[in-house]
């Protein structure tokens, strides 16, 4: 351990830092990510339509972090939000939240981020939920869907089954309109001209 092979010589093996040699591997408690040992985290997210599963005209999204404890600066957070044809996203609210673009008619892709930097323990979620106001045109269903990112000064989430989260809403369906006709009215006794022998 610790060497490696060149020729049929064992030459000490030099690994880049902090890796450790015999293979080269990463501090116990880091992984890999392109060649840096970076801390393994696991992000959360989740999103619902309205609180409780109302059909109300908003998302509430949040992330927890299901792994170990992290820091993450102003920034180090992102949800990219995917916005499906005919559903318009009129804002987004919540503390620290900032979206790019602020508002979107359907479909596209939103980058919202994080601004406040924080630690983040494990099994607990952002103090601050990001809500998603919306408006849907046509009888859907409508898909919209979340995915958290992470920074690489934060680390690498090494668990993105569940970095993504969707809710669907049913829209308003079109209004039937039945128009009838009924001709009302009464009738004309036709009289012909008198007939004179």
């Amino acid at each position: 351990p610790g060497t490696v092979q060149q020729g049929h010589l064992c030459v000490p093996q030099i690994c880049p830092p902090p890796m450790v040699p015999g293979p080269c591997e990463c501090p116990t408690g880091t992984v890999q990510d392109g060649g840096l040992c970076v801390t393994p985290i696991d992000l959360k997210i989740d999103k619902e339509n309205t609180p409780g599963g109302g059909g109300g005209h908003w998302f509430n999204v949040w992330v927890t972090n299901v792994g170990p404890p992290i820091t993450f600066p102003a920034g180090g957070i992102t949800i990219t939000e995917n916005i499906p044809a005919n559903m318009t996203v009129t804002g987004v609210t919540g503390t620290g939240w900032t979206c790019v673009p602020p508002t979107m008619v359907g479909p596209g892709t939103m980058l919202c981020t994080y601004n406040l930097a924080g630690t983040l323990p494990t099994n607990t979620s952002l103090s601050n939920t990001m809500v998603v106001h919306y408006t849907t045109t046509g009888p859907g269903p409508f898909v919209n869907c979340a995915i958290v990112g992470v920074g690489s000064s934060v680390g690498v989430d090494t668990n993105p089954s569940n970095d993504k989260a969707c809710a669907e809403v049913t829209g308003t369906p079109a209004k039937r309109v039945d128009v009838g006709i009924v001709k009302t009215g009464g009738t004309t006794p036709y009289c012909p001209a008198p007939y004179y022998l």
